[in-house]
Formats: C-alpha cells, sequence, structure tokens
C-alpha cells in the first residue's frame, strides 16, 4: 500500500508547536512510525512512501528540524538516525502533484487546500501525519474532494483518507490493508489463482490446487490465508527459521508419523523442480472442517514450500 506524507501536518500556518521538546517528540514519533511501516511489511519498495519535498529538508519553522533531529547526538537513538536515512534513500520518493484535482479541509474554522492529499484519494493510499494537532491524531482525515468530471465537469465529494499519526494505530492501517488485499478472493480457486500475487514468499506446490479447489467456504478459505499469510512474512522479520517463534501451534510430526512407513508416505510431496520433499512442519486451522497446512522452509532462498493444505492428515491416533 502506498503512504503519502501529508503536507497539511507540517504547514506552518497549522503547527502550533513551539516548544523544542514537544518538536523532538514528534520528529520521534514519526520516525518510530516510519519504522513499524516497514517491519509490518505495509512499506516494501522504492516509492511505496511519496511526499512533496525530501523530509530531511522540512522547517516547522522554529528551533528544532530534521537537520538538528540527525545532528543530535545527545537525546535522539543513532540507530534511528541511521534507520531514517536509510529508509528515506531506500523507500521515498519526491513527486510533484498533478493539479486535476484538491482536497481541502477544515482546520480550527478555517479552509485549508492541500497540494497532495487528492493524489490519496485517487491511488486509495492511506497517508502518514504529524501528530501537531487534534485533527490529525484520529484513524482518517475528513475533507472536501474536488474533481473534473469526464465532461470536464467541476465536482466535489466529501472523502474521508486512512491516516497513520502515531504507533498505536498502525494496526487499523495494517487491517486495512490485508482486508483490501484479499477482498476479491471468495474460493479457494481465486485463492489458487492469485497465489503468487499474494504471497510472494510462499512456493506453493501444484498438487495444492486440488486441494483447495474442493474447498467448501469461505470460513475455511479466510483461515487458511491467515496462516499463509504468517508463513509468507516469516523471512521478512526472521533470517533462519524456528518453527517455535512461528506461531499458530505450527509444530513438527511425531517420531511416530516419521517412522511409520504408511503415513510418511501421506506427507511426501511433489516440489515445482520436480523434486520430492518429506513435509513434517505443519499449522492447523479451523473452518468447515479440522484442517492442515502442510510446509517445509528453505533459509537460502528465504521462502517457504507448501506442499498441503487440506483435512488432517491419518497419525497414529487419528
Amino acid at each position: 500500500m502506498k503512504i503519502i506524507l501529508n503536507d497539511l501536518s507540517y504547514n506552518r500556518d497549522i503547527f502550533t508547536i513551539s516548544d523544542e521538546y514537544q518538536i523532538k517528540h514528534c520528529i520521534n514519533t514519526f520516525v518510530e512510525v516510519l519504522l513499524l511501516l516497514q517491519k509490518n511489511g505495509i512499506i516494501k519498495n522504492k516509492g511505496d512512501f511519496e511526499s512533496l519535498e525530501d523530509i530531511r529538508t522540512i522547517d516547522f519553522g522554529y528551533t528544532y528540524n530534521f537537520q538538528k533531529w540527525l545532528n543530535d547526538k545527545k537525546n535522539v537513538k543513532s540507530e534511528h538516525q541511521i534507520f531514517f536515512k536509510r529508509f528515506i534513500d531506500k523507500y521515498n520518493i519526491v513527486i510533484k502533484p498533478e493539479l486535476i484535482s484538491e482536497f481541502s479541509c477544515f482546520i480550527l474554522k478555517k479552509e485549508y487546500k492541500s497540494e497532495l492529499l487528492s493524489k490519496a484519494i485517487e491511488q486509495n493510499s492511506g497517508v502518514l501525519s504529524f501528530n501537531i494537532t487534534k485533527f490529525f491524531c484520529c484513524n482518517y482525515i475528513n475533507g472536501t474532494y474536488r474533481f473534473l468530471d469526464e465532461k470536464g465537469n467541476l465536482k466535489q465529494e466529501n472523502k474521508k483518507i486512512i491516516n497513520v499519526y502515531n504507533k498505536s494505530n498502525i494496526s487499523h492501517l495494517n487491517e486495512i490493508c490485508i482486508n483490501t488485499k484479499y477482498s476479491n478472493i471468495t474460493s479457494g480457486i481465486d485463492l489458487w489463482e492469485y497465489r503468487e500475487v499474494l504471497f510472494p514468499n510462499l512456493i506453493i506446490c501444484a498438487c495444492v490446487k486440488e486441494q483447495i479447489y474442493d474447498n467448501p467456504g469461505m470460513p475455511h478459505v479466510n483461515a487458511i490465508i491467515k496462516r499463509l499469510e504468517l508463513l509468507n512474512n516469516y523471512y521478512e522479520k526472521n533470517d533462519y527459521f524456528n518453527i517455535n517463534i512461528l506461531g499458530f501451534k505450527a509444530r513438527d510430526e511425531s517420531e511416530t508419523v516419521k517412522n511409520n512407513s504408511n503415513l510418511n508416505k501421506l506427507r511426501k510431496f511433489k516440489k515445482p523442480d520436480n523434486s520430492y520433499s518429506y513435509f513434517y512442519n505443519h499449522i492447523s486451522f479451523s473452518g468447515d472442517f479440522n484442517g492442515r497446512i502442510y510446509f517445509e522452509a528453505n533459509d537460502t532462498l528465504k521462502k517457504i514450500y507448501i506442499g498441503y493444505i487440506g483435512k488432517h492428515l491419518p497419525t497414529a491416533k487419528y
């Protein structure tokens, strides 16, 4: 999901903080949010974060700004300063807005027009705001969107834009991203067709297609999506696979199953390179039946193979 820096949130006519400590706190919060946006995989690629100008040049008009923050060796964490510099170079692009639409909102009874927020509406993007006033400390920014329709007539609509302003509402944005990402998935067939787009870090074996085509309904599909999302994101936060930190009660197969040839062969699946592996790691899910996802992690590729999605496979006790 693209995130746009809210240009109104550092507008010097709106910015009411005059205390150096408060400005420093505002910048620290902003950088911590950037860190979480990256950690949560909301920002992944160059251009995922857009701004009207280089963030490092933003001048709040008082005694403290980003340049002083970057040079502050005493009161700012050095790892945050290093991260911020890398973040700007890696993800941020400075853009010029196309003046074919505008977004305005009333703050303290005065109307302010943004040069950039109309683009957030057109791109269905979220925005990141400095938490300088109560108006920007909310999950949505409400305002008026004015645009030209196909016939060149001026139209206006009341719109709200997804907003992030501190660490606590990252989860709100994350939930929206997930819901938007999977909004077109209505069956196991859809899940298979969009697998490479939805889960780029997973290698889903061909045998899985038939298994999820037989999927009986959305409770089942939604449960599978949550587990695949977890597996897909694993190597974005970890260098080596450890099943104990995966969550969702993921576990290895028992020695009883591994040593039983009849049970063992049920867990042998063909991978895309035509090789075969025994898939012992698995994660449970519920829905219309008690299900399992069997997978194999590859630390070298930083990918996870999915060999089976379906009903609980037989064990010595089941």
